[in-house]
């Protein structure tokens, strides 16, 4: 993939996925082998297995790809190709968040580049308003930039204020193109409320959970996806849950492990598969994931983050022709490792590795030539990278491994390479 090595030397705390469960999952991620399924089932349909193990070394022996991964199908009875279209937030999204944690504090706007509204001036409503200020910078040449950010309560650097007193916010962004009116940008919804709820707002870093329970709580994983489901249908009703962890603490914050969560659309009973929620090349702006984070304490979600809202529109082919997945691990067999290998140029490089945990099915948008965009049914193998050796790469062998993510996306109907980096 072409940028595949670039992002993963870039890596951040935005970029993350971690400890699988979706709803039909237990919540340590892993699916038992040899579950039964229905008579036609899509698993069926597929031949795939439960589990999967492999491994392929370059003749150097720096790079391997090593696979021993549970492999998710979802109980449906085949996939579609369906149209999605990208959009902004609506005003109604906007009002679910605000109603829901306004508690016994009034909002307020906390910016003075929102148009005609002043710090401190009550927020009544309205969405992301055009920023007034100049842009001279390149990166925003023929786009306007959207935002709203208001906020309740005092912000304080004390993260024992009572509950009901802690300063939250919430903040929307996106950018339009200034001829068109389209799109430009990704656009984010982040909420926070408290210490911790508001640094962590953009921080979704999931790891599994300590003997079934993230550290930081005393609450149960099945009451923080209580917490974190009322959450994300009161927004997105078609959303589930796709996995399920707790936060690592991170060394600036000192942070407690709280739970972490995600969730993607669901289309009859087949989840959109977690990917990058920022993607395109550059010539133009490219739809990524769409995603709602959510981050649960024991009194309730305390941080959330919606990339990328979208709209499903008609379905363009019913119940598509795949690929056994047979064909499909033949195809990962000979460009796993290729798609890795290109590194070995780098003298200093010593290891690098990839470890596949999970291959699942599911959905992707996919960016089409005409501009428009597919949900597309997608196999993604996602896994740990580590990269290490001397000079630049030296810091590898202390760091560990990167965070897990898709290492590879094939698409289901043909078996080609999709690079969600850039969104086909």
């Amino acid at each position: 993939m072409k940028q595949f090595f670039m992002l993963l030397l870039t890596v951040s705390l935005l970029l993350a996925s971690g400890c699988s469960a979706p709803d039909d999952t237990p919540h340590d991620g892993k699916t038992p082998s040899g579950v039964e399924t229905a008579s036609g089932s899509l698993k069926e349909q597929l031949g795939a297995p439960a589990h999967a193990e492999g491994e392929f070394s370059s003749e150097s022996g720096i790079s391997t790809v090593k696979v021993d991964a549970e492999v998710f199908v979802p109980e449906a009875a085949g996939a579609d190709l369906i149209e999605v279209s990208p959009r902004v937030f609506t005003q109604e999204e906007i009002d679910t968040i605000v109603k829901r944690h306004e508690g016994g504090l009034s909002w307020r706007y906390t910016t003075d580049y929102q148009g005609d509204k002043k710090p401190d001036q009550p927020y009544k409503g309205g969405g992301p308003e055009k920023d007034p200020r100049s842009r001279d910078d390149d990166s925003y040449a023929g786009t306007d930039s959207y935002q709203l950010l208001i906020g309740a309560g005092e912000s304080t650097s004390d993260p024992d204020v009572p509950e009901e007193e802690e300063y939250r916010d919430l903040f929307l962004y996106y950018n339009l193109n200034s001829s068109t009116g389209a799109l430009a940008s990704c656009p984010h919804m982040l909420f926070g409320q408290g210490f911790y709820g508001n640094a962590l707002q953009d921080v979704y870093e999931i790891e599994p959970l300590t003997d079934g329970k993230a550290e930081g709580c005393t609450i149960s994983p099945d009451e923080a996806i209580a917490f974190a489901r009322d959450e994300v249908e009161a927004i997105a009703p078609d959303y589930r849950l796709l996995e399920c962890g707790q936060l690592p603490v991170y060394d600036t914050l000192q942070n407690p492990r709280y739970y972490a969560l995600r969730f993607t659309r669901q289309i009859g009973g087949i989840p959109v598969n977690s990917g990058p929620t920022e993607a395109g090349n550059a010539y133009e702006f490219v739809s990524a994931a769409s995603e709602i984070s959510v981050i649960v304490r024991d009194s309730g979600v305390c941080a959330l983050k919606y990339s990328n809202p979208e709209d499903p529109g008609a379905v363009m082919e019913e119940s598509v022709e795949l690929l056994p997945f047979s064909d499909i691990w033949d195809i990962f067999s000979k460009v796993g490792l290729l798609s890795i290998q290109s590194v070995e140029v780098e003298k200093d490089v010593q290891v690098n590795r990839i470890t596949v945990t999970e291959i699942r099915f599911g959905y992707m948008k996919v960016w089409q030539p005409d501009g428009s965009y597919l949900y597309t049914p997608v196999w993604d193998f996602y896994g740990t990278r580590f990269l290490a050796g001397t000079g630049a790469y030296a810091g590898g062998w202390d760091t560990g491994e990167y965070a897990k993510s898709s290492l590879l996306t094939l698409n289901a109907l043909d078996g080609t390479v999709i690079d969600r980096e850039l969104g086909y």
